[in-house]
């Protein structure tokens, strides 16, 4: 019960009711006087009025994309029946089936290598070499419309910048995009599955 009597009493008593006049004294606040005023003045200054509506911020732009935007995979990667006279039975790229003359962009930001334009193998097709959070690739664009390529050697490119046309060039069964991806410079690996992994 003493214990309840002292928890009321601490609970509603002033902490300064506790302290005697001398301890009042001694803690007293003291007043400050004012100083001079200060003042900010600036000149030759236009009062502009900003709507709220005139600013707004972007995402940063994507490090890697498809390179056709609405596709389908009509081939994937690795070993096949081979599909033509002159095709691989070892696929080292991806199909992609987006409509006869879709746009075909670059994956990534990078250097442009190779512009071919012939009526075999790959038909016209592009390589454009990238790095790629610190790695090394190369990527290469096949079967592109004849006149149709945007980009010339030794030409820097963006992620999502216009490459060409999709076509039916070279050994092709049908208008597709052939895509290759070589990290390192090296062998090709499944585009689709590293693509799927990587584009933001």
């Amino acid at each position: 019960m003493i214990a309840v009597a002292l928890m009321a009493l601490v609970t509603s008593v002033p902490a300064n009711a506790l302290l005697s006049s001398a301890d009042l004294s001694s803690n007293r606040l003291g007043t400050l006087s004012p100083t001079a005023d200060q003042v900010l003045a600036a000149s030759g200054g236009q009062s502009e009025v900003v709507s709220r509506d005139g600013y707004g911020s972007d995402a940063a732009p994507p490090s890697v994309v498809w390179p056709v935007a609405k596709h389908t995979v009509s081939d994937g990667f690795g070993y096949r029946v081979s599909p033509c006279s002159g095709c691989s039975t070892m696929h080292q790229g991806t199909d992609f089936t987006g409509g006869y003359g879709a746009d075909i962009v670059a994956i990534a930001d990078g250097t442009v290598k190779t512009v071919i334009e012939q009526s075999g193998g790959l038909g016209v097709h592009v390589i454009i070499e990238h790095q790629i959070d610190g790695e090394m690739y190369t990527s290469i664009y096949g079967h592109m419309q004849f006149g149709s390529v945007g980009v010339v050697e030794g030409q820097t490119v963006k992620a999502g910048d216009f490459v060409g046309l999709l076509g039916n060039t070279g050994d092709s069964t049908g208008p597709h995009l052939h895509f290759e991806l070589h990290p390192g410079g090296g062998a090709a690996v499944d585009a689709f599955k590293w693509l799927t992994a990587n584009v933001s």
